[in-house]
């Protein structure tokens, strides 16, 4: 009997997308998924790494609420299956601060620290 390769049971390619934004407000929502391009019926456990740190595993999509200035950094996905596994590019996210003066609104931009106003 023929067992499949474990790399043809992957994905050819993992990719991350954020919505709404990867630049996100303070206090605000953000989600990542992982895109999987594959041909393969195979359901791939998927890892999530922030910074090069486990984040998370088992669903493609990464929910984080209220985010704050250390969820800032790179995000990646990882899906593996029969003992390979396949890694996404890292994606940026941007947490913006949320500052709130009297008068018009401005958002501090700890990753260039650079003010923005509206």
């Amino acid at each position: 009997m023929l067992t499949p390769d474990p790399l043809c049971l992957l994905p050819a390619a993992a990719t991350v997308t954020v919505s709404p934004s990867s630049r996100v407000l303070e206090g605000d929502s953000a989600n990542l998924t992982c895109h999987l391009s594959s041909d393969s019926p195979a359901v791939p456990n998927v890892t999530w790494y922030h910074n090069g740190q486990w984040v998370a595993e088992g669903s493609a999509t990464l929910v984080l609420r209220r985010v704050a200035s250390r969820d800032s950094g790179l995000y990646r996905c990882s899906a593996s299956a029969g003992g390979s596994s396949r890694s996404s590019p890292d994606i940026l996210l941007d947490v913006l601060c949320k500052y709130s003066p009297p008068g018009p609104s401005a958002w501090y931009r700890l990753d260039v620290g650079h003010l923005d106003m509206a």
